[in-house]
């Protein structure tokens, strides 16, 4: 008997055909992943070049945070149209435009401007690559999500990474903006092949079910971690095991690292396991390497923990979009786009939070806060397999008391 004999059906290695339509879709990702990196290795440059302080950083990025925000709306309305190939190459298109306007900047105005303006276009770029990917069978989305934003987290991780090689050569900053071309260049003439989508049952759009608002929760705490994690563990390192900034900042890379290797490992476990359990399994390898790096005496302790923590988490985006697709696939864009606001609105309102609970108190309550969330999570992930479960079998369960938008 064969493995794959003895494993259940939904169990089953499943494959992914990799056509034209779905390299389209990673390389969209791809830009995506790019603007996400540009953020992080672009903004110090334009804060040099405009003589901006600390505080109009912050703006910045709060602009950013307002487009990702209005994004949601955006999407929503796209997808509601049929927006398709054509919007994502257009949207891709006015990515990389802000994105290059960035560098000629000469107010701080206009910066503003620009930085939500890649805010609005990245975040409605990925809600209509996620649709998109919604049209592919049903056992290859889990996959195709998987290896999408691995496709992603390479570009992250690239843009940095070549910034700082051209800046070491004595060459300006702005020749990086080759690499999000590049992106754009190849999303704009791969030709990706028609793609025939099964009809999915469709919901009353004026009425929003329990599952989309707890998939929509999930999304807000996916990014309540990250952006807690990058933003207070550097912190809670200097001020725990007394280490200047530049090591703190070195031992973050082992986590934004992590998060690369774990996306990577993650295509493969998902050929086997359903994204759910992968879910729960990496939100307890969360909840375990936070509370050691909150609780290690050591440095040596916390070295494996960061490494386990940026993993788990890495995935937590890409297996909470999956299991959306596997619970409630008809709602599948519903979500997608409120995910954009989910975003918008956690990079708005965690970091000061987060800061003023650290101002009030210390920063290891902020991080004592951290390991409270993958639990949270996963007691909404069993609610909402729950109504999942309930659901097939009382299909009117959830549509006869609905929550009013």
């Amino acid at each position: 008997m064969t493995m794959s004999e003895k494993l259940p059906v939904q169990a089953q290695s499943v494959a992914l055909q990799r056509d034209s339509f779905v390299i389209f879709l990673f390389l969209a990702l791809s830009l995506f992943g790019v603007m996400q990196g540009f953020l992080s290795a672009a903004i110090p440059f334009v804060r040099d070049a405009q003589g901006l302080s600390t505080f109009l950083v912050g703006w910045l990025f709060s602009f950013y945070a307002l487009g990702r925000l209005s994004s949601g709306f955006l999407s929503s309305h796209l997808i509601s149209r049929g927006a398709g190939i054509p919007a994502i190459r257009l949207t891709a298109i006015g990515l990389m435009s802000a994105m290059a306007l960035t560098w000629a900047s000469q107010s701080v105005f206009t910066s503003f401007f620009l930085s939500f303006l890649v805010g609005i276009f990245g975040g409605t770029l990925q809600a209509l690559v996620q649709s998109q990917i919604a049209t592919l069978p049903e056992k290859s989305r889990s996959l195709a999500i998987s290896e999408g934003y691995t496709w992603a987290s390479v570009g992250v991780f690239l843009f940095p990474a070549v910034t700082g090689w051209f800046v070491s050569q004595g060459l300006p900053w702005v020749c990086a903006l080759g690499l999000p071309l590049i992106s754009l260049i190849l999303v704009i003439f791969v030709n990706p092949r028609s793609y025939a989508a099964p009809k999915a049952k469709q919901l009353s759009s004026s009425k929003l079910t329990g599952t989309v608002f707890i998939f929509w929760m999930l999304f807000f705490s996916i990014n309540v971690m990250e952006w807690g994690v990058g933003l207070w563990w550097p912190i809670f390192l200097q001020e725990t095991h007394h280490l200047t900034t530049a090591e703190a900042v070195s031992l973050m890379s082992i986590y934004f690292g992590s998060t690369l290797v774990g996306r990577a490992l993650n295509v493969r476990l998902v050929r086997w396991i359903e994204a759910d359990t992968l879910f729960i399994m990496y939100l307890g390898v969360a909840t375990a390497a936070v509370l050691t790096v909150l609780l290690a005496p050591s440095i040596s302790t916390i070295i494996p923990a960061l490494a386990f923590a940026g993993a788990a988490i890495g995935c937590f985006y890409p297996s909470n979009l999956a299991t959306a697709m596997k619970y409630v696939p008809e709602e599948i864009r519903r979500i997608s786009s409120g995910s954009a606001n989910c975003s918008g609105l956690a990079m708005l309102s965690i970091p000061p939070m987060l800061g003023l609970v650290g101002k009030n108190s210390s920063v290891s309550v902020s991080i004592v806060l951290l390991v409270m969330v993958p639990i949270i999570m996963a007691g909404l992930l069993l609610f909402a397999r729950r109504l999942s479960s309930l659901k097939k079998v009382s299909p009117n369960l959830e549509t006869e008391a609905p929550l009013k938008t």
